[in-house]
């Protein structure tokens, strides 16, 4: 039986820039709901800043480039392009994500959800002292979630618009 494949390069790269102008949308928005660490109304900007810089790169994305290297490209310019507390966790949660994909050309959905969940343990090792009720519980139980539903699910029923 044919491998089936849940997600590939660009259609990751593609939800990706999506999902970019959709937080650059909404900064405003979660500007107003950041209380932690301190009350300063930045989560919104400095994510949005974070995660709008792979835009670019994300353009020059074909059909041929593998899963592995889009989501590398994701984690190095959102490392780079980091700005305050959450943009640096938001680019933690992506080096966790390229860290699921690594050598891989795309995912099917078992991959996918180990990719998810190394998301979540990269992005609280890179805090000295998690806290729920901020991004890491957003991305814990969000990944809890999609597990709990989809783990051992028959592929060919699931599809990637389903699960996201």
């Amino acid at each position: 039986m044919a491998r089936k494949v849940f997600l590939d390069g660009l259609t990751f790269a593609k939800a990706m820039v999506s999902g970019a102008n959709a937080l650059k949308n909404s900064k405003d928005r979660i500007d107003a709901l950041n209380v932690f660490p301190v009350p300063d109304g930045d989560t919104g900007t400095n994510m949005s800043s974070t995660a709008i810089s792979i835009v670019p790169k994300m353009q020059l994305v074909t059909k041929d480039t593998d899963i592995a290297e889009v989501t590398k490209t994701i984690s190095t310019s959102m490392i780079y392009e980091a700005r305050g507390n959450s943009g640096v966790i938001l680019s933690q949660i992506f080096k966790g994500f390229a860290l699921g994909c690594e050598e891989k050309m795309d995912l099917d959905l078992q991959e996918f959800l180990v990719a998810l969940q190394s998301a979540v343990d990269r992005s609280y090792k890179s805090v000295f002292k998690p806290v729920e009720g901020t991004i890491l519980t957003v991305i814990r139980e969000t990944t809890e979630n999609i597990v709990k539903k989809y783990k051992g699910v028959d592929e060919d029923k699931v599809t990637i618009k389903e699960v996201w």
